[in-house]
């Protein structure tokens, strides 16, 4: 994994688990809810091909990452 700078713009999705202290998958979950519209609406994604990227003002600006479907319903 590459380095994190103060000044980069998006992260890859292992680049954003380890900005939040999370695992892979807990940022694959939440990225799953946002494409599904149930939650994380202010999380900004974009793809590129299989390469996911998360914009880190959003993730920044965020008061909560939902991971969970469940917590949500």
């Amino acid at each position: 994994m590459k380095p994190i700078l103060a000044t980069q713009g998006w992260l890859s999705v292992e680049q954003a688990s380890s900005y939040l202290g999370v695992s892979k998958r807990t940022m694959q979950n939440a990225i799953a809810i946002k494409r599904k519209g149930i939650g994380n609406h202010s999380l900004r994604i974009k793809q590129f091909g299989q390469r996911i990227l998360i914009s880190k003002k959003s993730i920044d600006a965020i008061e909560h990452i939902y991971t969970d479907e469940k917590k949500l319903k």
